[in-house]
């Protein structure tokens, strides 16, 4: 199954924002995740990064490649 990230608001997880998704790698989903909110990247207050499954259907995300650097995000790179 695949997986994408994308910006969601704290108690309403159920909701995202579309030009903030991204496709990522299922192995690394969750660790993409985690370092995007320690980071707070693209985040105001309220907002979190969240992993989400694409139930088979079509789910239109950026193509955007992540560089971790020591497990801090130094730089993201359109494909």
């Amino acid at each position: 199954m695949k997986k994408f990230i994308a910006i969601t608001f704290e108690g309403k997880e159920f909701m995202y924002r579309p030009r903030t998704a991204h496709a990522v790698p299922v192995s690394r989903s969750s660790i993409i995740c985690e370092m995007l909110n320690r980071s707070r990247y693209m985040l105001k207050d309220g907002e979190k990064w969240k992993v989400y499954n694409c139930g088979g259907g079509e789910v239109y995300a950026e193509h955007q490649r992540f560089c971790f650097r020591s497990g801090k995000l130094c730089r993201i790179a359109d494909n």
